[in-house]
């Protein structure tokens, strides 16, 4: 069975990266399929800008994406390009909610901060 997992780009347009790392990750397996977030759709994350990431919101947002998305989503990937925190951590590079289906993770690039 292949799991489609559909990925966001959040605060900012990461789109091209994230297209090649899809890309790269779907030429050396076959059990999953990673792809970008439809077009009409893509836009929906690149408005939620902080200057510092709180897990709860990234999970609320995912959420009301998948409510806006009208159809089912249920592997999604979020990928933002700043600083990252929970209640709990200062600093995470990624955090995820398995039962859901919802992960989030920073951007992979020269600007990471982690």
């Amino acid at each position: 069975m292949l799991y489609h997992i559909e990925i966001l780009s959040f605060g900012a347009d990461l789109d091209a990266k994230i297209s090649d790392a899809a890309s790269i990750l779907n030429a050396v397996q076959t059990d999953f399929e990673f792809a970008l977030a439809p077009v009409r759709l893509r836009s929906f994350a690149y408005t939620f800008t902080k200057e510092e990431y709180r897990s709860s919101e990234i999970w609320n947002y995912l959420e009301d994406y998948r409510t806006a998305a009208k159809g089912p989503r249920p592997y999604v990937i979020a990928v933002v390009d700043q600083k990252l925190r929970s209640d709990r951590y200062k600093n995470l590079f990624g955090s995820h909610q398995a039962a859901g289906g919802l992960k989030w993770t920073p951007e992979i690039g020269p600007n990471v901060k982690v």
